[in-house]
């Protein structure tokens, strides 16, 4: 598993051999996830952090595409419950390819929503109008220009895939605080294992 230090401040470390896939879909995921997951702080599984913090437990993600629009990768994340997703919450999918990092990623704080694809952990595309919340489904899903992901085309594999979401404080002097303590400055975290990779369709 990548490290994507620019994101959340703790990770952790697996490996995993990723698998190859054409098309995923909500039966057939590149990502899945334990439910009722989520770290407090970043090291502490309790039952009462899993249920006041359903809206970044993640269940899976992924990838999929439009054959008539043919210039935009679609990606969407399956949480427990997105309803309070708007609190000061950070939700991204990570991925390589030809070995450049990228991810998408929705900040929301202080009720502003920004949406943004982040590429090797610096640099920032800001996209408008991009990430659509369904709470029937629990899920958020993402419609990425492929110009904004290295051109990807036909045939091309996104690896090395990975979910995250996290919920931050408030308040940046408490983050840093916990940062300290913990090694970790969201108040809950969500990580992924590693999932499939995805070929590009169109």
């Amino acid at each position: 598993m990548k490290k994507i230090t620019s994101l959340i401040c703790c990770f952790l470390v697996v490996g995993i051999i990723p698998q190859i896939v054409n098309a995923g879909d909500p039966t057939n995921p590149e990502i899945t996830d334990s439910k009722n997951d989520v770290l407090l702080f970043g090291q502490f599984s309790l039952p009462i952090a899993n249920r006041m913090l359903k809206h970044i437990d993640i269940l899976s993600a992924w990838f999929s595409e439009k054959s008539d629009e043919p210039n935009f990768l679609y990606v969407t994340l399956q949480l427990q419950d997105v309803k309070k997703i708007r609190l000061m919450g950070i939700y991204a999918v990570d991925w390589y390819y030809e070995g450049i990092e990228y991810a998408i990623m929705t900040i929301f704080e202080h009720g502003k929503e920004t949406t943004v694809v982040q590429i090797q952990g610096t640099e920032n595309i800001t996209l408008e109008d991009s990430c659509l919340i369904d709470e029937e489904k629990n899920t958020m899903t993402w419609a990425i220009p492929k110009e904004a992901i290295g051109d990807v085309t036909a045939g091309d594999t996104l690896d090395s895939t990975l979910a995250i979401a996290g919920l931050r404080f408030c308040s940046n002097r408490l983050a840093n605080l916990m940062k300290e303590r913990f090694g970790c400055n969201a108040i809950g975290i969500d990580i992924s294992e590693e999932g499939k990779g995805y070929i590009i369709l169109y």
